[in-house]
Order: structure tokens, then C-alpha cells, then sequence
């Protein structure tokens, strides 16, 4: 069995300017070992979010928006800041610039990490049941850990469509 409260808020700062907020807490109760199924502890997670988002920032139809997440469990702590834009290149076609940076530390181990993930994301809307897309991305990561210190870096590309049936 589980508990959960969530509460959000959103609002009007000044005309173009919005913002959001959204807390979350969920207890989770333990459960006994049946059919051979192993035992679970219980726990509790928090979550929070808060965002600030310009609509027609960069021009008719455009926005920009940062993020600001933060969770604690029973196993780790995370912060992390989201920036994430939309400019209207031309009819049909829009260019997603994004950042997420993010810090996690377990709770059990001495596990901390580092991730830093710029990316740019291409849309093409063909029609309003049809779209393709194609984000390409850096993606860099810090571990410090009690064997020893890893970092983790690489490049990704991933391309889709979209289509409504």
C-alpha cells in the first residue's frame, strides 16, 4: 500500500509570462516475501519542480523556459536546472535548443554525480497528424565513487516520425 499527496500551482507573472510549481510525496509501506517473490522496504520520496516559461521570447510562436527539479528518496538527493527553448525557423519547421544539468548523490554509497546534456532537436510538422524529428546531443558525466573517480562522455543522435492514425 502506498500514500501519496501532490500538490501543483501554476500561474500568470506578467503578460507572456507564466510559471509553475509541483510537489510530490509518496510513503511507501514495506511488503512481506510471498511465492517466493523477495520482500520490499519501505520508503519515502519527495519531489519538487518549479518553472518559469516566456512564451514569444524569441518571436511569434516561440518560447523559452527553465526549470528548476529537485528529489529525495531513501537512497539519493538530486537538483538539477532544465533550459529549454523553441524558435520557429519557418512554416512547419521548429529548432529545440536545450540544457540539463543535474547532480545526484546517494544516500547509501558515496556515490555523487555530475551530468551536463546540451542537445538540439530539429521538428518538421508535416501536417497535424504527421511529424519527424532528429535531436542530436553531448552528453557528459562525472562519477566520484570510493574506487575511484569515472568520467563518462559521448555524442547521440536519434531521429523519429510521429504519425496519428
Amino acid at each position: 500500500m502506498s500514500t501519496m499527496v501532490r500538490l501543483g500551482i501554476d500561474g500568470v507573472l506578467a503578460e507572456g509570462w507564466a510559471y509553475s510549481m509541483d510537489a510530490s510525496f509518496t510513503d511507501f509501506q514495506g511488503t512481506d516475501e510471498s511465492l517466493n517473490v523477495a520482500a520490499l522496504d519501505s520508503h519515502q520520496d519527495f519531489f519538487y519542480s518549479a518553472q518559469i516559461r516566456a512564451d514569444n521570447a524569441f518571436g511569434q510562436g516561440n518560447y523559452g523556459a527553465v526549470q528548476m527539479r529537485n528529489f529525495s528518496t531513501d537512497t539519493a538527493d538530486a537538483v538539477g536546472l532544465y533550459f529549454n527553448n523553441r524558435l520557429t525557423i519557418a512554416d512547419s519547421w521548429w529548432l529545440y535548443p536545450r540544457l540539463l544539468l543535474d547532480q545526484r548523490k546517494s544516500k547509501d554509497t558515496d556515490l555523487k554525480q555530475i551530468r551536463i546534456k546540451p542537445s538540439l532537436r530539429l521538428d518538421y510538422r508535416y501536417s497535424r497528424r504527421f511529424r519527424m524529428e532528429m535531436e542530436a546531443g553531448y552528453e557528459w558525466t562525472s562519477r566520484e565513487m570510493a574506487a575511484g573517480d569515472l568520467d563518462m562522455q559521448g555524442l547521440f543522435l536519434r531521429a523519429g516520425y510521429r504519425a496519428l492514425f
